[in-house]
């Protein structure tokens, strides 16, 4: 059985144009669709209503048009590296793919991700 790839959505939450849904599927691999919502990383940057409102409504969007590909949205919740870490060990991922974020918290969480992904 071929390893599956992670394909970690972040604030891109869309299918058309994605650049890492495009190295993903050029794998030709099983692909783990996830969304992690960290709101622990995130502290002074948490999201007001307006965003949760936008969140709920592109995540629901997101999850039809992965269930309309025959797909499922994983959507869970805690500090990122714990998720990854068990999904990684569940589901014997090799690759993770996710587009980069530009707040200073998350490009912080993006160089400490692949510091310990090193190991």
């Amino acid at each position: 059985m071929t390893a599956p790839v992670i394909l970690w959505f972040r604030r891109d939450l869309r299918l058309r144009a994605h650049p890492a849904l495009n190295k993903a599927l050029a794998l030709q691999r099983p692909i783990v669709p996830l969304y992690i919502h960290d709101t622990a990383t995130a502290q002074d940057w948490a999201e007001g209503a307006a965003s949760k409102w936008w969140l709920y409504h592109s995540l629901r969007a997101l999850q039809a048009s992965i269930t309309a590909s025959g797909g499922r949205l994983l959507v869970e919740q805690g500090e990122s590296w714990a998720v990854l870490e068990r999904l990684i060990a569940t589901t014997k991922a090799t690759t993770v793919f996710f587009t980069r974020r530009y707040e200073p918290w998350a490009r912080q969480q993006e160089d400490a991700l692949n510091a310990k992904a090193q190991l």
